[in-house]
């Protein structure tokens, strides 16, 4: 009788979790460093500072390829001085107030991580100004141009998600006029920049 007992069933297999999904409304801070050059008529100049501020966007996936769109914002900590075109007892100094950016991000998904470029178009804050006897400057509200970059991002929860992500922006052909001695200056602005991010994806 007893050779007649079957042998219990082996246990199923655990269920397989599935991939993780990039699709989604998402937000977030950043904070990084960059380097700033900017071109003036005679000469050219570089200074290196701090960015800091958040971002939201939207992502849909489709198979492991992920597109979206982005839109970011940081104030900025970051100056540039020198000599003006090697005249001495002048200076000459670019500060960048802010950098926002509209752009379309797109890459692939390894389950928790997504390798993507990114690119669009950006807008900058400048204040320039030129100290050669007497001071003057120049600003403008908002200084349009382009960026482009890439970055790769892991999701650590759910929710939760870690970014590092390269941004090349520029600004060409900044036209201003004005001063305390009326002159036009057309400078133009390069900036590279490094953040680290943290998401919360709904």
């Amino acid at each position: 009788m007893a050779a007649d007992i079957a042998p219990p069933l082996p246990a199923p297999p655990p269920p397989v979790a599935p991939p993780y999904s990039w699709s989604g409304i998402y937000g977030g801070v950043q904070l990084g460093g960059a380097l700033n050059e900017s071109e003036w008529r005679l000469f050219s100049q570089t200074g290196s500072g701090f960015l800091y501020g958040g971002q939201v966007g939207l992502n849909y996936q489709f198979g492991q390829f992920v597109l979206g769109g982005e839109g970011d914002f940081s104030g900025s900590i970051l100056k540039a001085n020198s000599i003006c075109a090697a005249v001495a007892g002048t200076n000459c100094q670019t500060e960048l107030i802010y950098l926002a950016s509209l752009r379309t991000r797109a890459g692939g998904a390894f389950d928790q991580l997504f390798i993507y470029v990114v690119g669009g178009v950006a807008f900058g804050g400048f204040q320039f100004s030129q100290t050669a006897g007497l001071h003057q400057s120049w600003s403008d509200t908002v200084h349009t141009g382009r960026t482009a970059g890439g970055g790769f991002e892991y999701a650590i929860t759910d929710h939760i998600t870690g970014d590092v992500e390269y941004n090349y922006y520029e600004f060409p052909g900044i036209t201003l006029a004005g001063g305390i001695n009326p002159v036009t200056i057309n400078p133009r602005v390069s900036v590279n920049s490094v953040l680290a991010k943290a998401g919360y994806k709904f």
